[in-house]
């Protein structure tokens, strides 16, 4: 079950940092705006 549900966890947690990123080079776009 752990091989199973590990992969599963892993790519429930994967989208934060990826928007994460995305909000702060947001911030930096509009900033340089």
């Amino acid at each position: 079950m752990m091989k199973i549900n590990q992969p599963y966890f892993i790519l429930n947690l994967s989208p934060w940092p990826i928007l994460m990123s995305i909000n702060s080079f947001n911030f930096l776009l509009s900033n340089i705006m």
